[in-house]
């Protein structure tokens, strides 16, 4: 088999792979799983994926080192080594110490142009996935808040609602509510603080006021 068709022997068992994980409920899988299989089929098939770097730079950051460089990554047919396909790539890699800063670089460059020349889907390159685990985390993790709603702003809310959106209804019977809690407590109490509050806790007949002007 030429290069070409050993590449394609190699998707087709990475294609296997996931319909058999697929099949025991799994929709995804690792990017370590798909490369496993990747690199036994490619010793299977006698293929080899150089990595050449080109132009390396390497400077100093927040972190310690920081790597990027073009590369060229170079498949090769072990059995005709001029039957070579070259793709153009690039890597970065961020560490405390340079050779860490490299070694980081070229593995994670290899990582990822394997799963990504042969279109593996894992969980890693599922942005809604993460998307979801992370919102799903976040409010599993939040602290609870049971916060009692201002009753000034649920009257209106709910005036609202029965003039079906009619600000002007609305609002004259807020007017009337509010006179007649303001002429209650000043009977009872013989002053004014928060008349809506005050109705709602003493008399608890805010429901019954919003009945008797249907």
């Amino acid at each position: 088999m030429n290069l070409h068709e050993k590449l394609v022997e190699v998707r087709k068992s990475i294609d296997s792979f996931i319909k058999d994980t697929d099949g025991y409920g799994y929709k995804y899988v690792s990017g370590s799983q798909i490369l496993e299989k990747i690199k036994k089929k490619m010793d299977e098939l006698g293929i080899l994926l150089e990595q050449h770097l080109l132009y390396p730079t390497i400077n100093k950051s927040n972190k310690g080192y920081l790597i990027t460089s073009q590369m060229k990554m170079a498949w090769v047919n072990a059995e005709k080594p001029d039957d070579k396909i070259e793709v153009d790539w690039f890597c970065t890699g961020e560490q405390k110490d340079p050779s860490q800063a490299f070694g980081s670089a070229l593995t994670y460059s290899e990582r990822y142009f394997l799963l990504k020349f042969f279109g593996a889907p894992t969980d890693e390159d599922d942005p809604d996935k993460l998307i979801k685990d992370k919102i799903k985390n976040e409010v599993k993790n939040a602290p609870k808040k049971i916060e009692k709603e201002d009753p000034d702003i649920k009257l209106k809310r709910e005036l609202m609602k029965k003039h079906n959106g009619n600000v002007e209804l609305a609002k004259a019977e807020y007017e009337e509510i509010k006179q007649r809690v303001k002429q209650v407590e000043i009977e009872e109490i013989g002053e004014v603080e928060a008349p809506i509050e005050y109705l709602e806790e003493k008399f608890g007949i805010q429901e019954e006021m919003l009945d008797g002007h249907k």
